[in-house]
């Protein structure tokens, strides 16, 4: 584990609350956290979710609302919710409320929490992939009331949270695999075309091949199995060292 790594996982360790713990916060409605928002970030089941809400598919959905970016350091294709006008703005803020309350993306259902997952090292000290936890923990908030009266695992459950953890882990893994296969690709090649062709590949594979009208683990599942498989292959062949 990288000193940089460890730094983190400390720092949330610190900061880590237990599901039973009461959660110093509760939401006044005054739409502050939904304004001057740049980094609405969503995972793949957080897009499904709001495409079948909204009633249109997955890639309709990202190009009248969603912008898609790569990461600084991950080199991953990130999505995020565009923000609208000078206040950058949630598109589905109305009134001061979220229009989309029932699909409300994680990272809104989670506020002011933040969650991470930590992984068990094993007895030479190397993480173990099979062993995972999701820790939760205050990320800090700027706007609603600092007293709240529900527990952390409350809030949680009020947006299903707790019921997606599993596919959170896995997320988690998914992106910290595809973020490597990319890093080095981009170092092993000059050619840019192949490069955007390998992000168009995992931002279509990952975020945009499902069809609305059929469950999404399923096809998640799918989709991570053969964008696995592309990525061994072209590893196999030589197109990416390892």
């Amino acid at each position: 584990m990288s000193k940089r790594t460890q730094r983190a996982m400390d720092c949330i360790e610190n900061k880590r609350l237990k599901l039973e713990d009461t959660l110093p916060f509760s939401c006044t409605h005054c739409g502050g956290c939904c304004v001057h928002q740049e980094e609405l970030l969503l995972n793949p089941l957080d897009l499904f979710r709001l495409a079948v809400h909204l009633g249109i598919p997955v890639e309709q959905w990202l190009q009248q609302y969603g912008e898609c970016y790569i990461g600084e350091e991950s080199r991953m294709p990130i999505l995020r919710i565009r923000p609208q006008g000078e206040t950058r703005r949630c598109p589905w803020l109305k009134n001061n409320k979220c229009s989309v309350h029932k699909a409300k993306p994680s990272v809104c259902g989670l506020y002011p929490l933040g969650r991470s997952v930590c992984y068990v090292p094993d007895e030479k000290g190397k993480l173990d992939m099979e062993k995972a936890e999701v820790i939760y923990f205050h990320n800090g908030c700027f706007c609603g009331s600092q007293y709240g009266h529900q527990t952390v695992r409350e809030w949680l459950e009020e947006f299903h949270l707790l019921e997606n953890e599993s596919f959170f882990i896995l997320w988690s893994q998914v992106v910290a695999e595809t973020s490597m296969f990319l890093r080095k690709l981009e170092k092993m090649t000059k050619n840019q075309d192949l490069v955007c062709m390998a992000w168009d590949m995992v931002c279509m594979m990952l975020y945009i091949q499902y069809d609305t009208k059929k469950e999404f683990a399923p096809q998640f599942d799918r989709n991570v199995q053969q964008l696995r498989k592309i990525i061994a292959d072209i590893e196999r062949l030589g197109g990416v060292g390892s």
